[in-house]
């Protein structure tokens, strides 16, 4: 009966899931599946385009790797803790780019960093426990979707520097609502403003002094990139980009995000590209945390 019942091509098909279930958070590229797998690359790209049309397989259209799927992804995910899916997820992440990530999430009026990995040649500059305030010029992938009140709040800070600001502001929301990512331009105010929140410490309250940090910041900062900044072309000093996990539309609150942290000159398109393997990420973060309800 087994021998009867064997199917060549359904077993490639099972080779090729479990392939890449043994590794989730990896992408592989069409011809290390086809050597792996001793197949064709003709065989190869049918298996995999018929699992990517059902949801099973994901292909990155930037690089044209291969890797689980979200389907399959949060099926995988309901038997393993989110706290440790997550984990993974990151490690994969910081890999893929070769630059460190971290995960932060909201509590309260802050953006606290959670987690950080990095590549063990790179120094990470932003550290686990360090809290921004959810006004403005910080916490923009946060508050771009927001419905207009609480945008309204967040960006009072910024109404004493006057019109261009809140200009500025605005226009760079807008934007991000459209792309789905924010970029922190690298900058020694930036830098300084980093350095003093980090030694706050754990002590998060909005108050004058977190206030006046984020004003003085977006006073001496260009804050972040215009789309017609990045359809220029060139080079721009970046600190970090960053993307928000889950659902996200008018009026729905996110409550995390995933950031890369080159914190070096990245041509536009080159942080267009990073992006895209954060928004990659964050899709899968938001569909295990998902899954575990």
């Amino acid at each position: 009966m087994r021998d009867r019942a064997v199917s060549p091509p359904t077993d490639r098909v099972v080779d090729v899931m479990e392939m890449l279930a043994v590794e989730p958070d990896r992408r592989f590229s069409l011809a290390q599946i086809s050597r792996a797998q001793g197949i064709t690359r003709a065989t190869g790209h049918a298996i995999l385009a018929t699992l990517v049309e059902r949801g099973w397989v994901h292909r990155d259209d930037v690089d044209t790797t291969y890797g689980l799927g979200d389907r399959m992804g949060s099926v995988f995910a309901r038997g393993r803790a989110p706290g440790r899916v997550l984990d993974d997820l990151l490690r994969g992440l910081g890999r893929d780019l070769d630059m460190p990530v971290s995960l932060a999430t909201l509590r309260g009026r802050f953006l606290v960093v959670t987690d950080t990995v990095a590549p063990a040649s790179v120094l990470s500059q932003v550290a686990p426990g360090l809290a921004l305030p959810v006004i403005a010029p910080f916490g923009r992938e946060y508050v771009a979707w927001a419905d207009d009140d609480v945008r309204a709040e967040w960006m009072r800070v910024a109404e004493p520097a006057g019109v261009g600001l809140v200009s500025r502001l605005d226009a760079v929301l807008a934007d991000v609502r459209g792309r789905g990512f924010t970029v922190d331009r690298l900058s020694r105010p930036l830098v300084r403003v980093h350095s003093a929140l980090q030694a706050l410490g754990d002590d998060l309250v909005v108050d004058g002094l977190s206030a006046s940090l984020a004003a003085a910041y977006a006073e001496l900062a260009t804050i972040d990139v215009t789309d017609d900044e990045l359809d220029g072309g060139g080079e721009i000093s970046v600190a970090t980009i960053s993307v928000p996990v889950g659902s996200r539309g008018r009026g729905q609150a996110v409550t995390m995000s995933l950031a890369a942290q080159p914190f070096a000159r990245l041509s536009t398109s080159e942080i267009r590209r990073v992006a895209a393997l954060l928004r990659d990420a964050a899709e899968r973060a938001g569909n295990v945390l998902a899954a575990a309800g």
